[in-house]
This record gives structure tokens, C-alpha cells and sequence, in this order.
């Protein structure tokens, strides 16, 4: 992809600036652009303007760390794309599936997937002779930045456990429902069908436009660049990169292996041991066991997980806030004894019964207001009583829900030219030349 803006000095000085967006070689041809003539210009005209003030937008960031030119010649469809590519998504999607069961989420870094596929695609284009048409097939070219990129989303598209495989878990596991093989793999396969689809329909305003990388995948773009680009360019990128990769490396067997406790440290848990309220308030190195408040994790995996080196500082700010607030919500509410709260947990995603009590917590069973159909029965319903979330979670699924129509409005506000862009498309003259027979 070719990223390039402020091109005054290619066309001829006096000319106003032209802001051009590019993503591929058929859209600079279009255009009647050649990517050779205006890299130059564009290189020096840019960065002397550039260091001069500092990136202010999105695109600004993007342009600073992402180079404009591409190398049309490099050839991403090898064997060797496909079968790392292939390796690492299946590797990625049952690793992401066995955390998504698990109270503490860890999410499959696309950092490590980067460090592994270009440590095997460099060996393969090392060792793999390519004397024979076979070794040709197999190693046709050093391993390039293309070849990585398309590995590094082939794995990390599969890194995210796709929301149907919830449907699945919950009719065997509250239930006693056994989908079958085949009707679980194909609704697996036509859910995520549908979101690339979706997301392919509108890759005009969710993937062309320069700003889309930043942040998230800003960082993984440089690395990339740095790990292909001219050793002399990016020699202190690479140094960076190789003793944080080395001191993180050693550096993770201490907590995950030799001491645990590392994972999450509550001073106020260890100096009130007995306390449900320090507990409920202090802890949270354990799934459901409370907020967290002014602990200390050791384990970069956890420290890592919300993004906080690149995600800009008022996205940093906003979470906080929202953290925050939560700590106040939960915690009056609950000990408010809001909703008969403290007769449940303080923390749980199950369903419990009228029954309970603070000091007893008795599940709800909800195969007992089902029919053999699988549908709820009004009668056994009105026998076994209505279930009860715990307070805590109530608020979450209300936050939850109010989030979807803040989204929205939020997209509204800040994004209306985003999606002015993306519905371009219809328009009476672009209907009418879809209608029209092909030639």
C-alpha cells in the first residue's frame, strides 16, 4: 500500500496542494500518476516540512511512521505464505478459543506472531535450496515484507474466538444440548463469512483511507517495515526491538514460571486477609474475585493487553474515567444494597434463585423452566421463580446496551464524513451503471 499526501513539489511549484490516497498501483495509474516520478518529491518536499511541527492528526502519525512507496515487484503469493499463514491462524484460533473460556483474558499478540512467522520465513528462505523446480516452488524469492504482512493477518484474523462458538458453548454447557459437528462448523463458517463480507463492502472507508491504522496497527506496520526495510535505516529501530524482544523474553519466566504470585500483587489483600470488603474492593488477581484497586502486576502479558504504549493519551484518560466510574457504580450500588444486591455475589455472570442469601448464593436452574421443546414453560417458570443476576453483572449488561447507542452517536459526531464516504456509492448515476448490461 502506498500512502502518499502533500505532493506539491511533483507537479510544479505555485500549483495548490495535491493530497493523494493510494492503494495500489492501478489506482496511481488511474490517475495518471507514476509512483517513481512523484517518491522523490514527495520524500523531500514532506520531510522538510515535516520536522518542523509536530503530527497533529492521524494521518500525520501514519506519514511519519509508514514510508510512501511500494515495490510493485514483491510477490506475496508463495507456498511459504500460505502454509506459515495457514500454521499460525490455526495455532492463533485454538489458542484464542481455550482463553476465551477463561476468567482472565490474553489475548494472542500480533507482536508474536510478527517475531515467529519472520523467524520461520527467514529460515525457510535460508535452508530450503531452490536448485529444483520443487526447492523453486517452495523458495522462489527471500522472504520479503508482503509475504510477512499477508502472514501476519492470515494469523491474527483467526487470533479472535468468533462469537458463534458462545452459542455453541451455551447449549452443551447450560443446556444439555450436543450441537453436532456439522451444524457448529457451518455456523461458525458463515458467521465469520458475514463479517468479511460486511467488512469488505466497505473496505473504501474502513481499510483505503490513510488514518485507519493508527493506532492499533501502527506499531505492527513499523515493525514490519523495520524488520524488511535498508539495515542502515532502521538500525535503532532494530536494536530496540531486539533487547526489548531478548529482556521481556527472559524476563517472562520469572512470573510465569518460577513465581506466579507476580501475576497480580494486593498489599491492601495481604495486610487484611480476612476481608470481604478489602477483597471485593483490593482484589483481582483471581476471575470474579473484585476490582483491582491500586494493584500491581508484574506479568507483562496483563500490563501489555490494554495497548497503553501506543493508544493516545486521551483514549488512556477516557478509560481511566471509565474505570473509575465503575469503581463508584458497582461499589454503591451494591453496598447500597440496591436491587437486594449483597444477597448475591459481588461479582458473578451466573443466575441464582430468590432463595439466596448474603451468606448462601443457590444457582439458578434454568433446564427447569423448559419444555421438552427447549422453550420456556410458563407454569414450570412460575413454579421455580424468576432468576436473579448478580448486581454487578445487571450493570454491566446495562453499560453494555447503552454503549451500542452512545457508538452510534459517537460515529455521528466525529465520523459523519466516514460515512458520507462509504455510502458514495449510491448515488442515481452508480445505480444506473450497475443496472446496465456488462459489454
Amino acid at each position: 500500500m502506498a500512502n502518499l499526501r502533500r505532493l506539491r513539489g511533483a507537479f510544479g511549484k505555485g500549483e495548490e496542494e495535491i493530497v493523494v490516497s493510494a492503494t495500489s498501483n492501478d489506482v496511481l495509474d488511474e490517475k495518471s500518476i507514476v509512483l517513481e516520478d512523484i517518491a522523490p518529491a514527495y520524500v523531500d518536499d514532506y520531510e522538510e516540512e515535516h520536522y518542523k511541527l509536530p503530527p497533529e492528526t492521524a494521518e500525520d502519525f501514519i506519514t511519519e511512521v509508514i514510508h510512501a512507496r511500494d515495490n510493485p515487484t514483491l510477490n506475496p503469493w508463495t507456498f511459504r505464505t500460505l502454509f506459515l499463514g495457514t500454521g499460525l491462524a490455526t495455532l492463533g484460533a485454538v489458542l484464542a478459543t481455550i482463553y476465551y473460556f477463561k476468567p482472565q483474558t490474553v489475548v494472542v499478540s500480533t507482536v508474536f506472531l510478527a517475531v515467529i512467522s519472520y523467524v520461520l520465513g527467514e529460515a525457510m528462505s535460508t535452508f530450503i535450496p531452490r536448485k529444483t523446480w520443487l526447492g523453486r516452488f517452495l523458495n522462489p524469492h527471500p522472504f520479503n515484507s508482503k509475504e510477512h504482512a499477508m502472514i501476519i493477518i492470515m494469523g491474527s484474523a483467526a487470533c479472535n474466538a468468533p462469537a458463534a462458538i458462545e452459542l455453541l458453548a451455551v447449549q452443551k454447557l447450560f443446556y444439555n444440548e450436543e450441537p453436532s459437528p456439522a451444524v457448529g462448523i457451518f455456523l461458525v463458517f458463515a458467521s465469520q463469512c458475514l463479517g468479511y463480507g460486511i467488512a469488505g463492502l466497505l473496505r473504501r472507508t474502513l481499510v483505503y483511507p490513510t488514518k485507519m491504522p493508527f493506532p492499533n496497527n501502527l506499531p505492527m506496520v513499523s515493525l514490519v517495515e523495520a524488520l524488511h526495510g535498508e539495515k542502515s535505516q532502521v538500525k535503532n529501530k532494530l536494536r530496540v526491538f531486539y533487547i526489548g524482544f531478548l529482556v521481556l523474553f527472559f524476563y517472562e519466566i520469572i512470573p510465569e514460571f518460577i513465581m506466579p504470585v507476580l501475576v497480580g500483587i494486593s498489599f491492601f489483600c495481604l495486610a487484611k486477609r480476612d476481608s470481604i470488603l478489602f477483597t471485593n474492593l483490593f482484589g483481582g488477581s483471581n476471575g470474579n474475585e473484585g476490582l483491582d484497586i491500586m494493584g500491581l502486576s508484574f506479568d507483562w502479558q496483563y500490563i501489555s493487553n490494554p495497548s497503553p504504549l501506543w493508544y493516545p493519551l486521551q483514549t488512556l484518560f477516557n478509560s481511566f474515567v471509565g474505570y473509575v466510574l465503575c469503581v463508584g457504580v458497582f461499589t454503591g450500588v451494591y453496598y447500597g444494597n440496591i436491587w437486594r444486591a449483597q444477597d448475591f455475589p459481588f461479582l458473578s455472570q451466573l443466575l441464582f434463585t430468590g432463595e439466596s442469601k448474603d451468606t448462601t448464593f443457590v444457582q439458578y436452574n434454568q433446564t427447569a423452566i423448559l419444555n421438552q421443546y427447549g422453550e420456556v414453560d410458563p407454569v414450570l417458570l412460575a413454579q421455580q421463580g424468576l432468576p436473579y443476576f448478580a448486581v454487578t453483572f445487571a450493570l454491566y449488561i446495562l453499560a453494555t446496551n447503552l454503549s451500542i447507542t452512545a457508538t452510534f452517536t459517537h460515529i455521528c459526531l466525529w465520523n459523519w464524513n466516514d460515512i458520507k464516504s462509504a455510502l458514495d456509492f449510491i448515488s442515481l448515476a452508480n445505480l444506473i451503471h450497475l443496472l446496465s448490461p456488462w459489454k
